[in-house]
């Protein structure tokens, strides 16, 4: 069936019935303006700029507040960047009805253009429903992105996290640490010392980085080259993460002591994380699980270190 997208929006705007296909239809018409180069994109772009100056800023900051605790730097940039990131979406959150007419959308083709104007005309129209629905359909589509757009702040503060404490034990970028190694198509996060992308003889360390390990299946390939130490570091058990080691699967747990992966989290939550296992380990006794919660257990035990102890090694591994 051929619909008319725009007569649908007039309608919906205009709080005449809209059936169910057509609520549908008219959903996926709208994400070119909003999602993509569309409308959430500019006006986040807007904001960008500020938060990652502030979050720059306070981080400089955290390094003389909590001078020789690793663990304390982490947790407290953790929380600091999630609270800027978070308030400041909620801050533009807010005002997207106000600067929405201000979009000029010069990415948006035909009927995607059409559309973005009967939005902005119901916003400034003087019919209060219409433009109360005008308001409640951004935020529709606003709430969509930012569900998105958090995933991507939490991932980058994290990286920003470990760039923060390598600074602060003096590597330098460029020179001890590189970032975005590239080797056989895999990106890694960081390496130690710098070293151009493929040139993995050079590395003495691979580091990842992710705001909960839980949802990293595995190391990309540089990341398994078994000539250089490599370190997997987790915000699990941070104030700022919702996620801790319980929610890494036994099997991949295992698979982590097979490659001999560093797993690197705030001191409590590396004594929590052995604890658990060791509970785990009990239940599993004189069942098939238990061969892979002795895994988890040992790797843990073996493998698991706190951010001190992870800066120490990285500043080592930097000097030679």
């Amino acid at each position: 069936m051929n619909y008319n997208i725009e007569n649908i929006l007039l309608a919906l705007l205009a709080g005449e019935p809209v059936s169910n296909a057509e609520h549908v239809v008219l959903k996926d018409a709208l994400k070119p303006v909003f999602f993509g180069k569309g409308f959430m994109t500019w006006a986040r772009n807007e904001k960008r700029d500020e938060i990652k100056e502030n979050i720059i800023s306070e981080g400089n900051s955290l390094v003389y507040s909590v001078k020789n605790d690793a663990n304390a730097l982490i947790d407290s940039f953790a929380s600091m960047a999630s609270e800027l990131n978070q308030g400041g979406q909620l801050n533009l959150f807010y005002d997207l009805y106000k600067i929405f007419p201000k979009f000029q959308g010069d990415a948006l083709k035909g009927n995607e253009a059409k559309l973005l104007t009967i939005i902005k005309d119901a916003l400034q129209s003087e019919d209060k429903d219409a433009k109360a629905r005008a308001t409640m359909l951004i935020a529709l589509y606003a709430e969509s992105s930012n569900s998105q757009s958090r995933k991507s702040s939490a991932g980058n503060a994290a990286e920003q996290a470990i760039e923060l404490l390598m600074r602060s034990i003096g590597l330098v970028k460029g020179v001890t640490y590189g970032t975005q190694f590239i080797y056989q198509g895999s990106n890694t996060d960081f390496v130690i010392p710098y070293a151009e992308s493929g040139d993995i003889n050079s590395v003495s360390a691979f580091i990842a980085v992710q705001v909960s390990t839980n949802d990293r299946a595995r190391l990309s390939s540089s990341e398994l080259h078994r000539g250089a130490k490599r370190y997997l570091c987790s915000l699990n058990g941070c104030n700022a993460s919702s996620k801790s080691t319980k929610d890494i699967g036994d099997d991949l747990a295992a698979g982590y002591l097979d490659t001999e992966t560093h797993y690197v989290v705030i001191e409590r939550e590396r004594l929590a994380a052995i604890e658990d296992a060791e509970r785990r380990l009990e239940k599993a006794e004189g069942t098939p699980r238990a061969v892979n919660a002795k895994r988890r257990l040992k790797w843990l035990k073996t493998y698991a270190i706190n951010y001190e102890e992870f800066a120490r090694q990285i500043k080592q591994l930097a000097s030679e």
